[in-house]
């Protein structure tokens, strides 16, 4: 609803109606006639800037990561459609990516309230994106890379239930 649509115009009448399609902000026009290669051309860019406007809306967190070595704290931005799940051991929360594992401090309620309907708290040590859910059952769920996580007996009824209104209401469904 706050996105912006790429607009492009084709049109053979530039001159006529310059004012109007300026107030429109458009991202491109295109003169007739129109060449195989210009086309081409003005649909990568705009799908290189619809991509661009979309990310720009993304959720996402901020995890502060400590450098034991150097002293200092490093800030990185995750997007929550690479984190896979996020655990909790000790007083160290580890996010789980496609890539790589990051050990931050921190604890699981602040993760569960960033990551809100598109993750589920599947035990009190896990919790897991629904976008990367490949198979559940009783007992553990499995994911797009393979592992597999623990699902609590008591909690299987409600991830089901926020596994099929997660998939209603459009989201990633890989199982």
């Amino acid at each position: 609803k706050d996105r912006r649509p790429v607009i492009v115009f084709v049109t053979g009448y530039i001159r006529e109606y310059i004012e109007e399609i300026c107030d429109l902000q458009p991202f491109h026009y295109l003169s007739k006639p129109i060449t195989r290669e210009n086309l081409s051309s003005c649909l990568k860019l705009s799908l290189a800037e619809a991509t661009h406007l979309n990310r720009q809306h993304e959720k996402f967190v901020l995890l502060k990561i400590h450098d034991c070595h150097n002293w200092t704290t490093l800030t990185r931005k995750i997007f929550l459609r690479d984190v896979l799940f996020v655990e909790s051991n000790d007083k160290r929360v580890i996010v789980h990516t496609a890539t790589e594992r990051i050990t931050v401090t921190g604890t699981m309620e602040e993760y569960a309230l960033a990551a809100k309907e598109d993750f589920f708290r599947t035990h009190r040590c896990f919790l897991v994106n629904f976008a990367h859910v490949t198979a559940y059952r009783h007992g553990e769920i499995e994911l797009t890379n393979g592992e597999r996580i623990l699902l609590a007996t008591k909690k299987y009824t409600a991830f089901v239930k926020a596994y099929l209104r997660y998939a209603k209401a459009g989201g990633a469904v890989n199982v």
